[in-house]
């Protein structure tokens, strides 16, 4: 059974009684009574309490599924309990479902007026096969609301960015540790919202005010709708350890972005995998050894160029395309950042030789010149020709030699 309220202080009433409930329109709000049947035996009881609560202006209808209770409340006053939708509604002019017609409303009430049809309960036994040939859709969906058998559950309408909690502190805070413990309150005080409804965090957002007077802001993407705070609190320590302000804090902010908790169906014979938000947690400890910059997911740039990649930080690998048909295995090739310089000794136009620090040798067999330009429009111009050549330790490398003259292994194929 769910009940609407209509008029008066609606939505009021409906946050008082329910925790979940749909805002059918400005004055209107419906929810199921399920839940509240210990509390009330009958529902004519929870519709007074509900309708004293609204004001004595709003109207309260009871019924067996959402729409015919919004219908019944915005049609009738008082308080209206309707074991039977159908019965309840068939007595109510066809007029009142005027804002279920949509813009084609008054060409569906013009026929039904012509046809004779005056009521919800004429309309709702007609015959349906002709209704639907009539109007379509639309006309069918009208006489399934007339007939109280239009059944949906109830829409609620969360407001995104909603949990959020604030702790202004006594006095100015400059050891991680007190300001963990009131990230870690606030934390917990949300999350225990979100698992109240059912829901998860994908995003966290830090706001510390500083005493100087600025503030430090930090929003983390979670790779996976994480429920419990003491990850979040494990992740927001990695950064503060990492990135986090110099000088003391006099007040914490924490805020969650909600979505719907993560739900994943394992195989019976597929092997685990690891949780994503352990691997965000390696992940951001290794962006605070070696700098946000250096972690991230390498990206093929429009460029004939050197380097034919950039790593892009925070983004993840989507999965493939395609059903594989026609790869074959390549040799993966490994940069030396920076590129090695080297001492090249030639035979002609051949290189006979390489001495590069750990890469060294004599070449044995070589492919090559390959000359290219471009980026003449760019910092990042070059002008270089490159050969790729196997030396007699079985190293397969890359050697270029720049405009200048001077030479470099640029990386190995593995």
């Amino acid at each position: 059974m769910y009940l609407c309220v209509h008029g008066g202080k609606a939505w009021e009433a409906a946050e008082g009684f329910a925790p979940e409930w749909e805002a059918a329109g400005e004055r209107t709000a419906v929810f199921d009574i399920g839940p509240l049947g210990r509390l009330y035996r009958k529902p004519e009881g929870l519709a007074e309490a509900v309708r004293e609560a609204a004001g004595e202006e709003a109207a309260v209808a009871v019924a067996p599924d959402v729409d015919t209770a919004v219908i019944l409340a915005r049609n009738r006053r008082g308080v209206t309990v309707a074991r039977r939708g159908a019965e309840a509604l068939a007595e109510l002019p066809v007029e009142a479902l005027a804002e279920y017609g949509g813009e084609g409303w008054e060409e569906y009430y013009e026929v039904l007026e012509m046809w004779g049809i005056r009521t919800l309960g004429e309309l709702a036994r007609l015959p349906e096969a002709g209704i639907a040939a009539r109007f379509g859709e639309t006309g069918a969906r009208l006489q399934r609301l007339a007939g109280g058998r239009e059944r949906r559950p109830v829409r609620v309408e969360r407001a995104e960015g909603a949990y959020e909690g604030r702790v202004e502190l006594d006095e100015g805070v400059s050891e991680r540790e007190p300001l963990l413990f009131a990230v870690g309150r606030i934390l917990s005080e949300q999350c225990g919202r979100l698992a109240a409804e059912g829901r998860a965090a994908h995003a966290v957002r830090l706001r510390l005010e500083m005493e100087s007077g600025g503030v430090y802001e930090k929003e983390l993407k979670l790779p996976a709708p994480v429920g419990e705070s003491l990850p979040l609190l494990k992740l927001l320590r990695l950064e503060l350890e990492a990135r986090g302000p110099e000088g003391a804090v006099v007040a914490v902010g924490v805020g969650l972005e909600a979505a719907g908790p993560r739900r994943v169906q394992e195989g019976l014979f597929a092997p685990p995998v690891p949780e994503p938000m352990k691997m965000e947690l390696t992940l951001e400890r290794i962006r605070g050894w070696v700098g946000e910059e250096n972690v991230g997911v390498p990206e093929l740039k429009d460029t004939h160029g050197p380097e034919p990649f950039a790593l892009r930080s925070g983004k993840r690998p989507e999965a493939g395309k395609g059903d594989g048909k026609g790869w074959r295995a390549k040799p993966a090739f490994r940069y030396f950042r920076p590129p090695l310089k080297a001492r090249v000794a030639r035979r002609g136009r051949a290189i006979a030789r390489v001495e590069a620090g750990r890469v060294a040798g004599a070449v044995v067999k070589s492919a090559g010149p390959w000359r290219s330009s471009g980026g003449w429009w760019t910092e990042g111009e070059w002008d270089r020709q490159e050969w790729d050549v196997k030396l007699e330790g079985g190293v397969l490398c890359r050697v270029y030699q720049e405009r200048g003259g001077e030479w470099f292994v640029e990386g190995v194929y593995d």
